[in-house]
């Protein structure tokens, strides 16, 4: 039964994987969208930063993701974990 469990556990990881292959990659290319603007909009404070009695702040950038679905891949992970020691 353990060798069965331990099979769709690796089958649901591996379609896990995938998809948050797919996903981050989706996400990042927002993240890096919104951080080109953001840049631009830096470049404008800076330009008017420069005019006498003008502090803006900048804004900060967005940081990018390293997995939209690690959180549940390492869950999984656990489990297959559990039936090897179990």
């Amino acid at each position: 039964m353990g060798n069965i469990a331990k099979g769709i556990l690796d089958m649901c990881i591996d379609g896990l994987n995938s998809v948050n292959s797919l996903a981050t990659s989706i996400a990042n290319a927002f993240v890096w969208a919104a951080n080109k603007a953001i840049g631009a909009v830096n470049g404008l404070i800076k330009l008017l930063n420069k005019l006498p009695g003008i502090n803006i702040g900048e804004v900060g950038e967005i940081s990018y993701s390293d997995g939209v679905w690690n959180g549940a891949i390492s869950a999984l992970n656990g489990a297959k974990s559990d039936i090897d020691s179990g």
